[in-house]
């Protein structure tokens, strides 16, 4: 193709210039052209992830194009984020995280119709969403039922609806803040698919509830991957199609960047038997255990990282809505062309049950010893995420001895991680992090990662420790840039399992005015107390409270000791 596409070029311009001079000009240009395209995505590459790229600006992170899922802000003229910046709830001057969005699966569709981008406006989605009844739906802001004309789906409380007139008046309740973004959501979540509109492949694999193919969606014409699931007339009947409806139910509560999308589903008739398929995005890399398998430590330790803090946000995003997942491990994460891992197979998910009582279901292996209890919780997911965790960054599955009390053991230690790997894996479910904790730790060190690429190039281009923390405006302390910069000189290369340091530059007005609420508290108060529950630099805690506050240490003065004489004249 790049050969054509060159001899075109050229004999395109052969007849203005016979020199060879210009021929090689006009080649490298050509050359630059095609390289051009390439990054661009116009010639070859995978031709559905080139379908689902969004031609628009991503106004937090800068991202263009933005993939997969766009959120495009209802309260803000022309302000687009990409599915991470969504996630991360990130905020402007004029934008705020509690705005209604749009949310494109794909480019240029909404609720399942093709838009353009002038009719994704709060007035047109009125007056075109003005006539639907949501039927069963009741707005939790005045338990107006069913709510008329557009529908509001929180995206951080679990089953949380609104209608218009509630969201104009900003109404929030115990649970609903005024920073949870809202999305606008049509009266049908999960469209029906006319069968004859999917035409299936080769099988890419199967389970206990049916199998999964790769797929051709005719009218949109478009690759996806339906799981199929037949069900017979038979005992067996109620409890499949119950997995498949409960399935259903899931995918329609939960909707994020780091959870498998869904089109839709078919339902139709073979002879006596059931069929209902799925219709999912296609990941065209497949599985993460087949990435594990195929490619192990060929794959970068900052492509790793990525992958692992996306599974982290869809696991966030589940806890968030009270759900457990119970079966996250490599068989269930799937990753597409551009390394982006999405938490698939959410047939099992369930609410979080208030007494903690649910069916033993999931993958023994990778199971914590209160499963087998039949009684647990969220921290579950945990467990099994720090299991993926440690088969990621060492490409090897730990050992599981099921007639030796369900034992798990780990073949080989993770370079990085090794104490979150540990924590997510504790005994004790109750010394276990939360989801959002694994979040912000694995952010910790993605922002790590980019600052020691930053230490290492600037160090390159001859500037010191002195002038990299001028540089880094403190964002790291000064120890850990000459801790960084001898790394550099003995190997090349700064090791990622070393963290940052506390930041220097840190005497905020915020952290004034926290540090002087704490001592109104009239609690006892020390700099490294404060230093370590703040995130600040014990200095900074200091300066805080001595030249800001006014506050001095105290010390206990004691008395002299008594000579044997002066207890005798006392005495």
């Amino acid at each position: 193709m790049f050969r054509r596409f060159l001899e075109e070029s050229l004999a395109k311009h052969s007849h203005d210039n016979n020199d060879q001079d210009d021929e090689d000009t006009i080649r490298n240009a050509v050359l630059v052209k095609i390289l051009q395209l390439v990054l661009e995505g116009g010639l070859g590459g995978n031709d559905n992830e080139n379908r689902e790229t969004h031609k628009v600006r991503c106004a937090a992170c800068d991202t263009y194009p933005i993939r997969s899922d766009r959120y495009k802000c209802l309260n803000c003229k022309d302000l687009n984020l990409c599915g991470h910046c969504f996630e991360c709830r990130r905020e402007s001057k004029e934008h705020k995280s509690g705005h209604v969005f749009a949310h494109f699966k794909s480019p240029g569709e909404l609720f399942g119709q093709e838009v353009t981008d002038d009719e994704v406006t709060f007035d047109k989605l009125k007056k075109l969403c003005a006539s639907e009844i949501h039927e069963s739906i009741v707005c939790d802001g005045c338990k107006l039922e069913p709510i008329k004309g557009l529908r509001f789906k929180c995206d951080t409380c679990p089953n949380y609806d609104l209608c218009q007139k509630c969201v104009d008046r900003n109404t929030t309740t115990q649970t609903h803040k005024p920073s949870h973004p809202l999305i606008v959501t049509p009266r049908r979540t999960i469209q029906q698919i006319p069968v004859e509109d999917i035409q299936l492949g080769d099988e890419i694999g199967s389970g206990a509830f049916g199998s999964v193919f790769k797929a051709r969606w005719l009218s949109k014409n478009r690759s996806v991957a339906c799981k199929v699931i037949t069900v017979p007339k038979s005992n067996d009947a109620e409890r499949l199609e119950k997995s498949f409806l409960k399935e259903l139910a899931a995918y329609a509560e939960l909707s994020g960047a780091y959870i498998l999308k869904i089109y839709g589903f078919t339902a139709s008739r073979h002879g006596q038997n059931k069929r209902y398929m799925l219709v999912m995005e296609y990941m065209s890399r497949g599985s993460l255990a087949n990435i594990i398998k195929e490619k192990g430590d060929n794959i970068s330790l900052r492509r790793k990282l990525d992958m692992a803090r996306n599974i982290a946000s869809g696991m966030r995003k589940i806890h968030e809505h009270r759900m457990i997942h119970r079966d996250i491990r490599p068989d269930n994460i799937l990753v597409n062309e551009n390394y982006i891992a999405k938490i698939g197979d959410m047939g099992i998910a369930r609410v979080v049950d208030p007494l903690n009582q649910h069916t033993q279901i999931g993958c023994q292996s990778y199971m914590p010893p209160e499963f087998y209890e039949g009684s647990y919780d969220q921290k579950l997911d945990i467990f099994t995420f720090g299991l993926t965790l440690n088969e990621l960054f060492t490409s090897t599955k730990h050992s599981f001895q099921p007639f030796v009390s369900n034992k798990i053991a780990f073949q080989e230690k993770s370079p990085i991680f090794d104490g979150l790997i540990a924590r997510c894996t504790a005994y004790n479910p109750k010394r276990r992090p939360a989801a959002i904790e694994i979040e912000k730790t694995l952010d910790l060190y993605s922002a790590g990662f980019d600052i020691q690429t930053a230490v290492k190039n600037k160090y390159e281009n001859s500037g010191g420790s002195a002038k990299i923390d001028r540089d880094l405006g403190g964002a790291i302390s000064l120890p850990t840039t000459n801790l960084w910069i001898k790394m550099i000189r003995n190997t090349g290369s700064i090791n990622l399992s070393h963290s940052l340091g506390r930041p220097r530059t840190v005497r905020t007005k915020a952290n004034i005015l926290e540090m002087k609420w704490r001592l109104a508290q009239k609690k006892r108060v020390s700099s490294r107390k404060l230093a370590a529950e703040m995130n600040i630099s014990r200095t900074s805690a200091r300066q805080i409270l001595r030249e800001d506050l006014h506050c001095f240490p105290y010390k206990k003065i004691k008395q002299p000791k008594l000579t044997d004489l002066q207890k005798k004249e006392e005495g």
